[in-house]
């Protein structure tokens, strides 16, 4: 053990407080600080195998699959956004039009 803080985490870790007391409490929070700890840890290695694995399926894309890839992510939304506009232009305007008379 290096210090102080070291004994201490090595006694909350090891020892067996009496139910609701403040060092039962502390024992607590400090395995769940660990526990917390753990899980970023292994989160952040899921992320880096995630985007791994993402970055080798892109760049192993065919130009077929690349053009499908594109069109779904661009063009289409692109292509709905537009024709969602013509009927409400066609609102619009019947309703100016209605006003007008």
């Amino acid at each position: 053990m290096k210090g102080l803080r070291d004994y201490e985490s090595y006694l909350m870790q090891n020892y067996k407080f009496p139910e609701d007391t403040f060092g039962a409490k502390l024992s607590n929070a400090i395995a769940l600080m660990d526990e917390e700890k753990e899980v970023k840890k292994e989160a952040k290695e899921k992320n880096e195998e995630l985007h791994t694995l993402t970055k080798e399926t892109i760049e192993n894309l065919t130009d077929e699959e690349a053009k499908q890839l594109l069109n779904e992510k661009w063009i289409k939304p692109i292509e709905v956004g537009i024709k969602s506009l013509v009927p409400q232009y066609f609102k619009d305007l019947e309703v100016e039009l209605k006003k007008t008379q």
